[in-house]
């Protein structure tokens, strides 16, 4: 009202809201997609917070602020710094330390200056290191030791391992027919196996094949591929030679029922090589009725002992050899020895009656002869 107390219309302002509330925190990671958090990376100078789910109800956000904390050292690598409404954030020319762990923290505030509690990330660890495949060899199935050759029907298993001061996140495979080529397995994606296993089928005769692994940890770092020294495949079983009787020279006849000694030369692998030799002693060529065909090893002559030998029977050593994946040649059969425990050709080893006499032409008269060893048959003349 005025001096004379006129009054006034009374005039209303639009109002104030009150707020004093803060506003709620949402989720920070590390990366570009707010579903998906990095805990791993290579990069040691630049790191990118996303982040979302801030709200305010009443007066609404103004304004976010984002640091970057070292985990381990408890400090900020990087004060609170604000980035306006903008939900993202790359923090850039930093010096970040292989194998440090840093975090995010982000906040918001309204209209009003309310400010919300922090939101963090999960640990981000940097990791400037290269993943290394240690070991790397091929093995036949069963087996954990490096071969050089495989054979038919044999599955070859491919072994690694690896390590990095991180995490792996997966192994990468291929195979050729030279170092590092790929031209029998394409690279592949097998996870986290440390073997692959690959069929015989897919090898050949002539070539040298080679197995590459290289290994990639969770900071996209890439390992240097690593090539085993390679193998052979032998499908071509061994050459063979051939069989004699008797320590050294071919012998006819042996004065043993208990024991044989035989040897063997001329067997021959152009692939594997000859691993051991099978022996066997029969009544036939290839024969295995007195002896059952067995592993002598790496030699060229053999001795069986204990035996049961007949006088008069001929009896067959036979061979075959075995190549180093298990290529077995076709047996090979001296050509025989007889026993005789009688040496020398049969003699008169007495007679009676002894010396000269006569004999009666009227009455019968007996003349024994014995002999040095059981005759079939003979002639005599008296």
């Amino acid at each position: 009202y005025d001096v004379v107390k006129n009054i006034s219309v009374v005039v209303t302002s639009n109002g104030v809201k009150v707020d004093i509330t803060t506003p709620i925190a949402g989720i920070v990671v590390h990366g570009t997609d707010t579903g998906t958090h990095f805990y791993w990376t290579g990069n040691s100078s630049t790191i990118t917070a996303t982040w979302s789910g801030f709200s305010d109800a009443a007066s609404g956000i103004k304004e976010y602020e984002v640091l970057l904390r070292d985990t381990l050292n408890n400090t900020n690598i990087v004060d609170w710094t604000n980035t306006g409404t903008a939900l993202t954030k790359t923090f850039s020319e930093l010096t970040l330390v292989n194998n440090g762990q840093y975090y995010i923290k982000v906040r918001a505030s309204d209209l009003v200056g309310n400010l919300s509690q922090f939101a963090a990330s999960g640990i981000i660890q940097v990791d400037t290191e290269k993943p290394v495949v240690t070991t790397l060899v091929e093995t036949a199935e069963g087996s954990e030791e490096d071969i050089d050759w495989i054979g038919p029907g044999i599955n070859v298993i491919h072994r690694w391992k690896g390590q990095d001061n991180g995490q792996i996140l997966h192994y990468e495979f291929s195979a050729g027919t030279s170092e590092g080529a790929t031209d029998v397995i394409a690279w592949a994606n097998v996870s986290l196996d440390t073997t692959d296993t690959t069929s015989s089928a897919n090898y050949e005769e002539g070539l040298t094949y080679f197995t590459n692994v290289q290994a990639k940890d969770k900071a996209d770092n890439l390992s240097d591929v690593l090539t085993s020294d390679g193998f052979q495949f032998d499908e071509t079983p061994p050459k063979t030679g051939s069989v004699s009787d008797g320590a050294s020279a071919d012998i006819d006849f042996s004065g043993s029922e208990s024991s044989i000694t035989f040897n063997w030369t001329g067997f021959e692998d152009a692939g594997s090589d000859i691993n051991h030799y099978m022996v066997a002693l029969g009544t036939t060529p290839e024969g295995e009725d007195v002896v059952e065909l067995k592993d002598v090893g790496n030699v060229t002559s053999e001795t069986l002992s204990n035996l049961y030998l007949d006088h008069g029977v001929t009896y067959y050593c036979s061979v075959m050899a075995v190549d180093e994946v298990g290529n077995e040649s076709d047996p090979v059969s001296s050509n025989g020895f007889t026993v005789d425990i009688y040496p020398g050709p049969p003699t008169v080893a007495s007679s009676s009656p002894t010396g000269e006499v006569f004999l009666s032409l009227i009455s019968e008269s007996e003349i024994v002869f014995k002999f040095s060893e059981p005759v079939d048959n003979g002639d005599f003349d008296v």
